[in-house]
């Protein structure tokens, strides 16, 4: 027998001990999913937490790495050190956090209308054997509970990766690289769900509850920071995936993802805004089920045993001191709805400086003037033409008219604008899919977003610029970034946007406050540079009560430059931009 040489002896031994050595690591309360004949029950599946994942996904695992690469292997070292989910809960127990549950009456850490958005589950029995809510919105909070899951993609990496989208669904693993569905992931608590309890009231600003900034998905992708690879940078779709597989996970158009994810977010944020509103005025669950025609991939059926459709969800004010007899307001819902929808208005129609000759006289305004006003950001994109569709037309009409039922009195009629906002709801049924993506879309949503407003005065406000200007910079970054002649003019023209709107992880704003939060996490958390044994990690963030304190101090340092360049927004100078690269992009 002809001998074996060295590498061909090494790989032997590893396709033995590989799959030993990963038994051995998770242990044998791993099932199998071949065992499992019937689809598991998703509404009772657990979340295993950030110890389940550390074992291959931090970093420089070989013995779990099979090529071509799927991941990184190196998702938790960004997660914690960089991304700012893995503070969610931390910030509860911070003194800003703790202030807010003194104010409001309620202890923050362990409130269902504080753990909606800042844990992965507020159930305690949905937790698995090492699962923390300490570690604040981890693996299975965006991927779904990895219960079912975790073994065949752990244990059979090579089946695993040729399965649909939809398999993998089955057993509870969420497809994040579905623009739509990830998007709605994301909107649930950055633009809020009433039915999850997933919102913050006006009574929670007050107490010192930070303002939740615009929402745009592909731009906030890529400052969480990104912790997988964009797919068409993806070795296994590059050279070994079939053309089913391929064709499964749309990778014919991956060179469009972050333009896919632009449009998706623009619908999505329009249908989000909208069942908030519908909800918050009083359409109860039996009420949207008839009523509400919108497609929708949220809730997963592992979050429905957190929807209860209680008051107290609807209108977290009835858990803050004695409800809302501590505000002096009637039980009936239209003598409280001033103090409810005050949440959903633009706050910096009140909340801003007092200056003779103030933009904001001159500005385009959509009801009555000196009514307060929807937000005009969450609807920006599909008012400006994105995604589009056959139906936009429809949607925009619809959006207009739900804005005027808003004015009609201040704040509106909660009845009518509960039509309104159903109305809204299922007129983005029609607007463009956003898996069908080309480069003449592409360009044409490139020129919608810098053109010229059909009205002199319609001068945008902070909140829309960031939408808009944080579109147009994933659009263009898709691909468009490499040559041309103005391209050097353009990049300058986008770094000037995002100091003057903060966009960017690299902006002059923020750039500081992300490099001493990464410093620090990494001293706190690895020992030579190596990650220090994760089963002390924990205890690392419950016992170093400095950490805490230092992190809550970068993050109010972070907080108030966001808002001095607020402070400083100039609309004028931001048209001023777009008219700039619309010539530029031509």
């Amino acid at each position: 027998m002809r001998a074996i040489s060295g590498r061909k002896q090494l790989w032997a031994v590893a396709v033995v001990v590989v799959p030993a050595l990963a038994w051995g690591l998770f242990g044998r309360g791993f099932e199998t999913q071949a065992a499992q004949k019937e689809k598991p029950d998703l509404t009772k599946a657990t979340f295993w937490g950030v110890e389940t994942c550390v074992k291959c996904h931090s970093g420089n695992p070989e013995n779990f790495r099979v090529e071509p690469q799927m991941v990184r292997l190196t998702e938790y070292d960004t997660w914690q050190t960089k991304d700012r989910h893995s503070l969610a809960y931390l910030v509860l127990e911070g003194k800003r956090g703790q202030e807010i549950g003194r104010l409001l009456k309620i202890d923050v850490t362990t409130s269902p209308m504080c753990l909606s958005c800042h844990a992965t589950t507020f159930l305690a029995h949905r937790g698995g054997k090492k699962f923390s809510v300490r570690e604040g919105v981890s693996c299975d909070g965006c991927h779904g509970p990895a219960e079912h899951w975790i073994s065949e993609h752990a244990l059979k990496s090579e089946e695993w990766r040729v399965m649909t989208p939809e398999q993998k669904e089955e057993l509870g693993m969420r497809d994040l690289r579905n623009p739509m569905k990830r998007a709605e992931m994301c909107i649930s608590c950055h633009v809020g769900n009433a039915a999850e309890g997933k919102l913050v009231t006006h009574s929670m600003y007050a107490a010192g509850h930070p303002p939740l900034p615009s929402f745009e998905v592909a731009t906030f992708s890529a400052n969480m920071p990104p912790h997988w690879m964009d797919m068409k940078d993806v070795p296994f779709f590059q050279k070994k995936a079939t053309a089913a597989v391929k064709k499964a996970y749309h990778f014919d158009t991956a060179n469009f993802e972050h333009t896919k994810l632009v449009m998706a977010g623009g619908t999505a944020n329009v249908r989000a805004a909208a069942r908030l509103l519908a909800e918050r005025a009083g359409m109860n669950a039996d009420a949207l089920k008839a009523d509400w025609k919108a497609p929708s991939s949220w809730p997963p059926p592992w979050i429905l045993p957190q929807i209860q459709d209680k008051a107290e969800q609807r209108w977290p004010e009835y858990l803050i001191g004695r409800g809302f007899k501590d505000l002096e307001l009637p039980e009936a819902l239209d003598g409280r709805w001033p103090e409810i929808v005050m949440t959903h208005a633009d706050c910096y129609a009140c909340h801003h400086e007092l200056q003779s000759e103030s933009w904001r006289q001159k500005r385009h305004y959509t009801g009555k003037l000196g009514r307060p006003q929807l937000p005009g950001w969450t609807a920006a994109l599909v008012q400006l033409g994105i995604p589009g569709g056959p139906d936009a037309a429809d949607c925009k009409a619809r959006i207009t008219d739900l804005q005027a039922r808003f004015t009609e009195k201040p704040f509106g009629k909660h009845t009518d604008v509960a039509k309104g906002a159903v109305d809204v709801g299922n007129s983005t049924a029609g607007l463009r899919n956003p898996e069908a993506v080309d480069r003449a879309l592409a360009l044409g949503f490139l020129k919608t977003l810098t053109a010229r407003p059909a009205k002199a005065n319609d001068y945008p406000d902070f909140d829309t610029a960031r939408e808009i200007a944080s579109a147009l910079r994933a659009i263009y970054n898709d691909g468009w970034n490499k040559g041309g002649p103005n391209r050097e003019k353009i990049e300058a023209a986008f770094a000037a946007l995002d100091e003057e709107l903060n966009l960017t992880l690299d902006s002059k704003a923020r750039q500081q406050f992300v490099q001493e939060r990464s410093k620090l996490m990494k001293e706190k958390l690895t020992d030579g540079g190596k990650l220090k044994k994760f089963d002390n990690v924990s205890g690392i963030l419950a016992k170093d009560k400095k950490l805490g304190t230092e992190l809550q101090r970068i993050s109010d340092a972070e907080l108030s430059a966001a808002l001095e360049v607020l402070g400083r927004y100039d609309p004028l100078q931001f048209r001023r931009r777009l008219e700039e690269l619309s010539q530029l992009l031509k």
